[in-house]
């Protein structure tokens, strides 16, 4: 399910498993932030994250706006919801959500970033944390030219932490 066009099956089960040992390694950053919590991810692709967050989470939502990469995994998970949704539009009751994640997913998301922060903040509870988690390219040249201007210039606090594979942006609690 995922971008594999032309591998060798062996190839694509290397490159699968190489993918969840990065996302492993991404949760274990922010373990602490989501167990035992209810956790959005917005523009989930094919889960897999959600579907690693759902063995520490109380429940997971994972939301895009297109199911075509989505694993059955996620759609048979007891904790995980799947929906089609667009993030400048949440909808989510207000103050319902502990943690939002976005594992690299910015990119997709950069031009309309500042509507998809309001409803984040909309849908957040109080002591809520979002976090920006990535890992590729583009999505930390997205970090660096988009996420972290508008936070400054908004003047909204934030942690930022980079490890040997990824930046992750921490706003809130």
């Amino acid at each position: 399910m995922l971008f594999w066009t032309g591998m060798k099956m062996h190839e694509k089960r290397r490159y699968e498993a190489t993918d969840m040992r990065r996302i492993t390694e991404a949760l274990n950053q922010i373990v602490h932030s989501i167990e035992c919590k209810n956790v959005l991810e917005i523009a989930c692709g094919s889960g897999e994250f959600s579907l690693e967050a759902a063995s520490i989470a109380h429940s997971v939502t994972c939301i895009d706006l297109d199911d075509s990469r989505l694993l059955p995994s996620v759609r048979n998970a007891e904790n995980i919801v799947f929906l089609l949704m667009d993030a400048i539009n949440l909808q989510m009751a207000s103050n319902s959500v502990d943690v939002i994640v976005f594992y690299n997913a910015l990119a997709h998301v950069e031009n309309e970033l500042e509507k998809i922060l309001n409803e984040c903040y909309r849908v957040l509870r109080k002591r809520g944390e979002l976090y920006f988690i990535s890992s590729f390219g583009i999505d930390k040249i997205a970090v660096e030219a988009t996420l972290l201007p508008m936070l400054k210039k908004q003047k909204i606090y934030f942690s930022l932490s980079q490890t040997k594979k990824f930046i992750i942006v921490q706003i809130g609690a």
